[in-house]
């Protein structure tokens, strides 16, 4: 079993190595930042309360995402940033939201096959309703490899059914600043707020100079 007490100081490192070692995936681990402390999050994981936000970010034929995890409270979290692959004529805007769903799965199940969690539970949250009930409904949308974002969507179902943790899905109306305060919102609206905001700065962190060519 997995005993944080005796483990915690060496939590982050263990994380990190483990996602060095994905050299296929680094796409989807981009300028990781996490608070000094995560033994909470992976608490909730294990308790079925973590949640997990992601948002995309799509121009001038350029994706990017950014992804959120974090513990009950809020206190802790765990931030990443995803160059979405393809060609120019793969980009698109549903395929950056896809790709930021693939971004908080693929994090989450490293935590679990690094710290070797044996149950679990996440919510997952998204503003792009379709490509978050393609990518997590497993058993409501079976692939078909003949379908857009098919490397996508596979690489997300593929984890999702074959894991311990139960992914939820939760669907969060966006751009919802555009009508109320931010202390108006509830947790999820402003994680929302905050992923794509991230997204868009990831964008112009990647692309800006690109456009002044």
């Amino acid at each position: 079993d997995f005993d944080l007490s005796i483990n915690d100081p060496d939590l982050i490192p263990l994380i990190m190595d483990a996602i060095d070692s994905r050299r296929g995936e680094q796409w989807a681990f981009k300028d990781i930042l996490t608070t000094d402390r995560i033994d909470e999050i992976i608490n909730d994981i294990i308790n079925g309360t973590a949640v997990a936000v992601s948002g995309g970010s799509y121009k001038d034929n350029g994706g990017t995402a950014s992804w959120i995890i974090e513990n009950a409270s809020g206190s802790q979290r765990i931030i990443g940033h995803v160059n979405v692959p393809g060609t120019v004529l793969d980009q698109s805007a549903y395929r950056s939201e896809i790709a930021g769903i693939y971004g908080s799965v693929a994090m989450i199940e490293i935590i679990k096959e690094t710290l070797k969690l044996k149950k679990g539970s996440v919510i997952i949250g998204c503003d792009g309703k379709n490509a978050l009930e393609r990518a997590v409904l497993t058993t409501r949308h079976p692939l078909s490899c003949y379908q857009q974002h098919f490397d996508l969507l596979s690489g997300i179902q593929g984890y999702i059914r074959d894991s311990c943790i139960n992914y939820k899905a939760k669907h969060i109306k966006g751009h919802q600043d555009e009508e109320k305060q931010i202390d108006e919102l509830d947790r999820f609206a402003v994680l929302n707020i905050e992923v794509d905001f991230y997204a868009k700065q990831y964008w112009t962190k990647k692309y800006a100079d690109m456009e002044k060519l």
